[in-house]
């Protein structure tokens, strides 16, 4: 399985706690201020949801996906 963090943009409000969490660093802040997972770290993914439990604001969800061989 991997896993895939998605951020809701309307949720998000850039204070980096997602960053903090990442144990993989996964996640930036953009100039803009939103958090955003790196599309070449995204699959270092380890499902741990330290981010999830993390953001206050509730805008980090990780989902599943088989992986494709």
């Amino acid at each position: 399985m991997e896993f895939l963090p998605t951020i809701n943009k309307n949720k998000c409000t850039g204070c980096g706690v997602c960053r903090e969490a990442c144990p993989v660093d996964v996640f930036r802040i953009t100039k803009a201020g939103r958090a955003i997972a790196l599309k070449n770290k995204i699959r270092d993914c380890i499902g741990c949801k330290e981010c999830v439990t993390e953001c206050l604001s509730d805008a980090i969800r990780i989902g599943r996906t088989r992986r494709i061989k």
